[in-house]
């Protein structure tokens, strides 16, 4: 089970408040001040523009990609809302528009405002080969599943040292827990696997890290924070509701 600690998010995450203050301007301002209407909003959105662009620039990872952050970060928020007692200075960002020979997870640390750490992850093997090219919530697909994922307790299983994931958007990844979809290491996430491949293996569905580093890995991030999986599907997007 996740274990639930209250936390005053609005002491512990100033960057949350100025995002709600910008977005606040953006909708309420037009209303008050009918005469600046459009132009308002548009003041309104390019400063929170400029608020993720400054938060990128400061993260200083190129590999990163700043639709993702932007995602990220934009779903984070609402997360946090709806969701008591989470870490608000943690987020994993899995980024599955890049192959798999490429380092495509990030760990962020708000409050420092860096890169903690950025490493290989496995997609499932319905999910495509070197690419990702599919996803699913359903049971037993073995594809990866999109949306935003909250981390539950570890536990030593069949794989080793893991990590529980929950999924909370429903008809993305809320099947997570049923489909057993965790961190957990895997041999076949590995520079060697690339090199003799050409690509990482695949997993059933879940996020296979590399085996050297996962008990330090999932240590950071187990318990209450979130973990962003990213793609750039429209259909997601739009249907999110953190995100919309």
């Amino acid at each position: 089970m996740l274990t639930v600690n209250k936390t005053d998010l609005t002491v512990r995450k100033k960057f949350f408040w100025i995002l709600s203050i910008f977005a606040l301007f953006a909708l309420l301002l037009p209303g008050t001040l009918k005469s600046t209407g459009r132009k308002t909003v548009e003041t309104g959105e390019a400063a929170v523009e400029d608020q993720f662009t400054e938060i990128y620039r400061k993260l200083a990872e190129p590999e990163l990609d700043f639709i993702a952050l932007k995602t990220a970060l934009t779903g984070l928020e609402s997360v946090l809302q709806k969701h008591e007692g989470l870490n608000p200075d943690i987020i994993t960002i899995i980024d599955y528009s890049k192959p798999s020979t490429e380092k495509r997870l990030f760990i962020i640390d708000l409050s420092k405002e860096e890169v903690k750490y950025r490493t290989y992850v496995a997609h499932g093997r319905n999910t495509g080969l070197n690419y990702a090219e599919s996803f699913s919530n359903k049971i037993h697909s073995y594809m990866s599943s999109l949306g935003f994922f909250i981390t539950g307790n570890t536990y030593n299983g069949k794989h080793g040292y893991s990590l529980r994931l929950k999924g909370i958007e429903d008809g993305v990844n809320d099947n997570a827990w049923k489909r057993a979809i965790v961190m957990h290491p895997a041999n076949y996430v590995s520079e060697s696997y690339i090199e003799q491949y050409g690509r990482l293996g695949r997993s059933f569905g879940c996020p296979a890290i590399p085996v050297r580093e996962h008990k330090y890995l999932i240590d950071l991030i187990k318990e209450n924070t979130c973990l962003f999986a990213w793609y750039p599907d429209s259909v997601y997007q739009e249907s999110s509701t953190y995100l919309n």
